[in-house]
């Protein structure tokens, strides 16, 4: 049953992503209703969307994780119809801080947000439209960080789908993520080293707590350079030492070893030509991760000529 949902799932979204990213559903041939789930004081409002024609026994059911930043459920809005439409119940919801859910993204750390994902999985264990043995998760982004986090907080998931995500640090994935930015805005050679020298010595003081000083008289001393719009590291600097701990894991959480411990089969996808994720390293990362777990089924899929979210006309376009 895990395999072939896994199978079916990915089946779905190679073919939503890759031949109709935009399509709806061929017909509305199920119910939609509003729901909501709690974490630590944090209420996570979602839309639970129920084929009509869900076995008595359950349907395989499904719950979309969002990437970085703004999270509203909406952004999976034609994902969430096609696998409605195919026989899945889906689970959306908008992420803390986003939409009509509570709390902010923004002073939560990857363990939060991984509680997140693990209170909508067991709102989803607890449906009798839902078959308990084929329960998946789909992620991007951000999104495939937060599922090994998650994994060892629940037993729920028996399959998962990482888009444009994983694999890979988030430390090698923002300095990645950076000099794409400082390339494609004409900055040279010298000044993205020394760009990248900075983002690199916040990164340290991110996940160290040390040498804040230092790091804040860098950012300002270099608040002149042509190259500075490109990183503004001032807008993000963290307040605080607790905004500081929240973001830590940037600086030093490991994806593989996260990823190692994950206990059912995984898909990942990763576009070649990702501004957002080096391809390189995640395609490593998730090889070298699925090698040391071991788990029958999981796979990792290259799109050579695919950006992030795998859609070919910029960041998310595959999200529209």
């Amino acid at each position: 049953m895990i395999l072939r949902a896994i199978s079916s799932a990915a089946s779905l979204s190679l073919a939503l992503l890759l031949a109709a990213p935009c399509a709806p559903a061929s017909a509305l041939d199920y119910s939609e209703s509003e729901v909501s789930f709690e974490n630590g004081g944090v209420t996570l409002v979602g839309s639970l969307r129920v084929p009509d024609t869900a076995p008595r026994s359950g349907a395989p059911a499904v719950i979309f994780v969002p990437g970085s930043g703004d999270g509203p459920r909406t952004h999976f809005r034609h994902l969430a119809d096609w696998y409605a439409g195919k026989g899945f119940v889906v689970l959306t919801y908008d992420k803390r801080g986003s939409g009509d859910s509570s709390g902010s993204w923004i002073s939560s750390s990857l363990e939060d947000l991984a509680a997140d994902l693990a209170a909508g999985l067991a709102l989803l264990d607890a449906r009798a439209e839902v078959d308990r043995n084929a329960i998946g998760v789909w992620a991007i982004s951000q999104g495939g960080w937060v599922l090994p986090v998650s994994a060892r907080m629940s037993d729920v998931p028996d399959w998962a789908i990482v888009v444009s995500g994983g694999g890979a640090s988030p430390r090698e994935t923002e300095l990645f993520a950076y000099r794409a930015s400082l390339s494609h805005g004409g900055i040279d050679e010298a000044g993205r080293e020394a760009a990248v020298a900075l983002v690199d010595a916040y990164l340290d003081y991110l996940g160290t707590g040390r040498d804040r000083d230092d790091v804040v008289a860098a950012i300002d001393a270099a608040k002149t350079k042509p190259w500075y719009r490109y990183v503004a590291l001032d807008r993000i600097m963290p307040s605080s030492e607790e905004g500081r701990s929240n973001w830590e894991w940037v600086a030093n959480f490991d994806a593989v070893a996260a990823s190692s411990e994950i206990s059912f089969p995984v898909l990942a996808m990763i576009g070649g030509k990702d501004p957002n994720l080096p391809p390189d390293a995640a395609l490593a990362g998730w090889r070298e991760a699925f090698a040391a777990s071991g788990v029958d089924g999981s796979k990792v899929v290259f799109f050579p000529e695919a950006g992030h979210g795998l859609g070919r006309g910029g960041h998310g376009a595959a999200m529209r």
